[in-house]
């Protein structure tokens, strides 16, 4: 039987644990979103109508590790929230250029942007840049559906880098640093 005491501590716990996640630069602050128009994009937007091409690229990635075996567990924690922040990522992109289902993709180039973000993140070991990059990577997908384009970049590229940031322990750090897709 657990008592009130013990329940709060649990509670406090990890209430903790969040705040610790937040303040390495792991997590981001939760706070609701809304749109000019009063929207929320749990209303409408990327949380509601995540594109199933994402959603391909999101369980590839994940499809090597076991989040039970205690080899890879932690790589596929981490690969979970890398995806959460991109996920994150895509709800303000709502707000600055629409739903991407009303968005010209056509417009940006997303692989040269993917190579752009992944050299950035390399040169200042920021994991902004990777997560970035990881969008664009899923948002090139979501133009072609080219699969095999897709694996070439993640293998030669994105992989590598994932593996390096892991074992580097890259933070992120959240700057507005003016580097937004740009039009052809």
């Amino acid at each position: 039987m657990k008592t009130i005491r013990g329940e709060l501590q649990v509670y406090f716990d990890s209430l903790w644990a969040e705040h610790l996640l937040i303040s390495i630069g792991l997590r981001t602050k939760p706070f609701q979103y809304r749109s000019e128009i009063g929207r929320s994009p749990y209303e409408e937007g990327f949380m509601k109508i995540k594109p199933k091409e994402f959603n391909y690229i999101d369980e590839d990635l994940l499809q090597d590790y076991d989040p039970s075996d205690s080899n890879t567990s932690l790589f596929y924690f981490y690969l979970k929230e890398i995806i959460r922040l991109a996920d994150n990522r895509m709800i303000m992109g709502d707000y600055r250029y629409g739903h991407i289902t009303r968005q010209d993709l056509d417009n940006y180039d997303t692989q040269e942007e993917f190579f752009k973000r992944l050299k950035i993140a390399k040169e200042t070991k920021n994991l902004e840049y990777l997560v970035d990059a990881y969008n664009m990577l899923r948002i090139q997908y979501y133009k072609t559906k080219d699969k095999y384009e897709y694996q070439a970049l993640k293998v030669h590229h994105l992989s590598i880098i994932l593996n390096t940031s892991y074992n580097e322990k890259w933070p992120l750090i959240s700057i507005d640093d003016g580097e937004h897709a740009e039009e052809k």
